[in-house]
């Protein structure tokens, strides 16, 4: 049987490895020669506490121009809606979503030096998923992270239909992978949540 070679694997993980471990080990890749590989390995610079409220307000920031976009879409959806003169619930849902969605974002970038906290909700999970996506948001992994930061996790941007949801990940307006809600349809109905992916 061929001798598994730990110091390999203790420089990896930094510490000598216990010896069930190791009897696992040997037992399962002791017998096929080769060396050990490790691959997708990540190495990020440790944060400082002291860096996270700054980087949320840049991304923030950031977002900003997202939303300036989404808004330019929303408004070109909604007057779609407008000219159509007898519309139906679905269609009426879709345009109170928009309307409450539009003066929302308005509302996020007017005030965004003064509440960087309204866009991060308004994008919630997609906000989160964007910062640690980013590049050095690696390292925003490895500590805790404030309140608004792990509560936009459970944030649901609301979109108008899955149509314009979809049409926003395709845009980069939202991350692919964001839970988004649609619209209520009705008093006790609350807007079912759906998980958005790039289609056509």
């Amino acid at each position: 049987m061929r001798e598994v070679d730990f110091d390999v694997y203790e420089k990896y993980i930094g510490r000598e490895m216990d010896s069930l471990y190791k009897q696992i080990f040997t037992e399962q890749f002791g017998s096929k020669p080769g060396s050990v590989a490790f691959e997708n390995v990540t190495y990020a610079e440790p944060v400082d506490i002291n860096e996270i409220p700054k980087v949320l307000a840049t991304a923030a920031k950031s977002h900003a121009g997202l939303a300036q976009s989404e808004l330019s879409m929303l408004r070109s959806r909604e007057k779609q809606l407008q000219n159509i003169p007898n519309r139906t619930d679905q269609q009426q849902n879709e345009f109170t979503a928009l309307a409450e969605r539009i003066k929302n974002i308005t509302s996020a970038v007017e005030n965004l030096d003064e509440n960087p906290s309204l866009i991060i909700n308004l994008y919630g999970n997609s906000y989160v998923r964007k910062l640690l996506e980013s590049p050095g948001g690696e390292k925003y992994k490895t500590v805790p992270l404030p309140p608004l930061l792990t509560d936009a996790e459970y944030q649901y941007p609301l979109v108008a239909s899955e149509e314009i949801g979809k049409a926003l990940v395709n845009a980069g307006i939202l991350a692919e992978g964001t839970v988004a809600r649609l619209p209520s349809t009705g008093p006790g109905n609350p807007g079912e949540l759906i998980e958005l992916v790039r289609g056509q």
